[in-house]
């Protein structure tokens, strides 16, 4: 019923790039694909990842012949979504592993097309973490009206029904 979306390009760190798949492997509900885009060539190391976890997940992986950045990525990734709800999902996000149950009984209660949660920030090793960092909420915060400021797609934690998604991403934002 989810599908992760993700791209990996070739200055993704390959460590954390696995430690993020670990964490959906380590999911109480697993997402019933992850589709990773490679934005242009990526290292062999990433690759590995792919190939590794490619058997302990349902990835379904694609490679752009150059790197044309993360909207065009995102936005062919969603071409080869299956699903009705699409999870974004960046290469060094690691998530707790209720993630995915818990927006489950969300999408079960019905009523809602996009939703999303907070993020927190960690360094290097994993020990620093930052108190979390909340989206922007109504009133102040519209899909349609603030798409451009705050690109709601590129949000760490965003869950949206495929069938009413905004464009993957339509341009940078600044998150903090």
């Amino acid at each position: 019923m989810i599908t992760v979306l993700m791209s990996v390009y070739q200055n993704d760190n390959a460590y954390f790039f696995e430690c993020a798949l670990k964490s959906i492997e380590m999911q109480s509900y697993l997402p019933s694909e992850v589709v990773i885009v490679k934005d242009g060539p990526v290292n062999d190391s990433i690759n590995d990842v792919i190939q590794f976890y490619s058997k302990r997940l349902k990835v379904k992986s694609f490679q752009l012949d150059k790197n044309y950045g993360l909207p065009v990525a995102l936005n062919y990734g969603l071409k080869h979504v299956t699903t009705p709800w699409v999870a974004r999902f960046d290469a060094d996000d690691i998530n707790l592993p209720n993630r995915f149950y818990e927006q489950m009984r969300v999408i079960e209660d019905g009523g809602v097309d996009v939703f999303g949660g907070h993020i927190k920030e960690f360094d290097f090793d994993f020990r620093n973490f930052s108190r979390p960092i909340f989206p922007p909420a109504p009133p102040m915060f519209s899909i349609t009206k603030d798409l451009f400021v705050f690109n709601s797609a590129n949000l760490a934690n965003f869950l949206a029904k495929e069938s009413t998604a905004p464009p993957a991403v339509v341009g940078t934002i600044i998150e903090v």
